[in-house]
């Protein structure tokens, strides 16, 4: 397994420049890493269709088309959590399809699967999973179509009270869904980011947006 030593100058080096930049999302031939148990629950995070994402291959913040699960980053950071400095990947013999792919020297392979046969989060529940019907709610009460209509071509010169208000209604209505889904769910908390995706005051944070306390409850206050 140590390629380190292997003297094939196209073998992964294991410097962890990629890993650092985020962890991979999962494919149909990564189902059995849930399955087996290699990768639970708490180690994957939802982005939900429309989302704001890193779009790797245009190199920009873009709308995610689609839904698709991913390895969750580390505390506070988008590197991959099962990364570690001068130590490498935790986790390197089961690692997703996307990271057995990347070779610095040729992204080809892994360019050719972008965004195919990526895996949601209904592709890795059960169906009759008592969660469903709260991603249900969650689209139709904080769907990213209207968060992507206030959020298109943004300039904190020109945002209305207006657009911050209804930003606020959304960001309020996540959080209540969030609450009720740790009190319904107490034990699956660990499984938040997964079964319901970042919270939104966490997506709208790169735009200049900050939750504080107002008056009434949370608000979102604009940078200027």
């Amino acid at each position: 397994m140590n390629q380190l030593n292997s003297g094939d100058p196209s073998a992964c080096r294991r410097c962890g420049a990629c890993c650092e930049q985020g962890g991979p999302a999962l494919h149909g031939e990564d189902r059995d890493l849930v399955a087996s148990g290699a990768l639970g629950p708490r180690d994957l995070v939802t982005i939900r269709s429309g989302e704001p994402a890193y779009d790797q291959r245009r190199r920009q913040v873009l709308p995610a088309g689609q839904e698709f699960v991913k390895l969750a980053g580390g505390a506070g950071s988008w590197s991959c959590k099962f990364y570690e400095p001068g130590q490498g990947c935790g986790i390197y013999g089961r690692r997703p399809l996307e990271c057995r792919l990347l070779l610095c020297r040729d992204t080809g392979p892994l360019e050719a699967v972008m965004g195919r046969d990526l895996l949601g989060r209904r592709d890795l529940l059960a169906d009759d999973d008592a969660i469903l019907p709260w991603l249900e709610r969650l689209e139709s009460e904080v769907g990213y179509g209207e968060v992507a209509e206030l959020l298109a071509g943004y300039d904190p010169r020109f945002f209305s009270g207006t657009s911050l208000a209804r930003l606020t209604g959304l960001v309020r209505a996540d959080l209540a869904i969030r609450a009720e889904f740790l009190r319904s769910f107490s034990g699956r908390g660990d499984e938040e980011l997964f079964l319901l995706g970042r919270p939104l005051f966490l997506v709208v944070a790169p735009y200049g947006f900050r939750l504080v306390e107002g008056v009434g409850g949370v608000v979102l206050q604009q940078a200027r």
